[in-house]
């Protein structure tokens, strides 16, 4: 039995077959999966990647210098209330899948800084992100989908130079840690961009941030953020409908099951069944095996649950019940 299920209160009486005959395991509604393609609040699905099996999912939204872009589903979860949104909130984080280009399509390279600081919060790369771009990328209606959440500098270098532990933005670029994150990335090849791009994390020294290179792998030490040729991927987070992840099913129903082998003799063989009905729809059954006398009537326990059990003329059952 899970032990984080609430148990059915009620008692429920009779025999599995006729507790489904009545109707009393009535189907309870189940909510859509991730994979299963949701409505979104905003932006559209795009489908799967153009590398077969790669397994990621794909969002268009918003359109930067005459190109529609398009984002690559890296998580979608519940959010805990500790990122800056409502706990219980369902959430989508989104990685642009391409670097941000110019109106001809070349790479549209934008330096991390140029105020002599490692810090992304107030770094030139993260307000053009969430003043710029935000407001001439997205609509009145993707904007207000657009979570502000908290986000840390991530990577080995972030306690070095006494930054604040995590600030807010509505757009950002990865971290270290994201970046390197095998569930959000399969491998190098999976991470690589037609170029460099930058990170959020502070490099080694005060004059660099984190980058991922032209392989795939997320630099740690950093390039000056003062260099004017690395590529932007940006980042955020979505709002999805409250329907979009299945919750843990809990326990709807429960019935139970007995039946007599008779022995030799006054022994007899009473194995009883009790078998939880999920909100999933799924059946968790339990049985146990019991040695009993001729015509016992007993309570027995079963997992999580006690049975009684009336037995009469060594096989018969007279009354097979759940007590609370």
């Amino acid at each position: 039995m899970k032990k984080n299920m609430k148990k059915a209160k009620r008692v429920v009486s009779t025999m599995l077959a006729m507790a489904l005959a009545l109707g009393l395991f009535a189907a309870s509604p189940v909510l859509a999966s991730a994979e299963d393609l949701p409505d979104l609040a905003i932006g559209t699905w795009a489908g799967t990647g153009a590398n077969p099996g790669d397994g990621h999912r794909y969002v268009t939204m918003g359109n930067y210098n005459g190109h529609e872009l398009k984002w690559r589903v890296l998580d979608v979860y519940v959010s805990d209330g500790k990122d800056g949104n409502t706990e219980g909130s369902k959430t989508a984080l989104l990685l642009m899948d391409d670097l941000l280009r110019t109106p001809s399509g070349d790479i549209d390279y934008i330096r991390f800084n140029a105020h002599n600081s490692n810090w992304a919060q107030p770094s030139e790369l993260n307000l053009f992100l969430n003043d710029g771009f935000f407001n001439g990328v997205f609509s009145a209606d993707e904007q207000a989908g657009i979570i502000t959440s908290n986000y840390s500098m991530g990577g080995p270098y972030e306690g070095n130079y006494g930054f604040p532990a995590a600030y807010s933005s509505k757009v950002f670029m990865l971290s270290t840690d994201e970046a390197a994150n095998p569930a959000y990335f399969a491998g190098n090849a999976d991470r690589t961009a037609e170029y460099y791009w930058w990170l959020r994390s502070p490099g080694d020294s005060d004059i660099s941030a984190a980058y991922v290179d032209l392989e795939g792998a997320a630099i740690g030490v950093g390039f000056d953020y003062f260099f004017n040729y690395i590529g932007v991927r940006p980042a955020l987070k979505i709002s999805l409908p409250s329907d979009t992840i299945a919750p843990d099913p809990t326990v709807c129903g429960v019935a139970a099951t007995a039946f007599v082998e008779k022995l030799s003799g006054s022994k007899n063989n009473l194995t009883i069944t009790v078998t939880e009905q999920l909100t999933d729809g799924s059946l968790v059954p339990v049985t146990v095996k019991f040695s009993i006398g001729n015509n016992a009537a007993a309570t027995y326990s079963v997992g999580s649950y006690k049975v009684y059990v009336d037995t009469k003329g060594n096989t018969q059952i007279r009354e097979c019940r759940i007590v609370e």
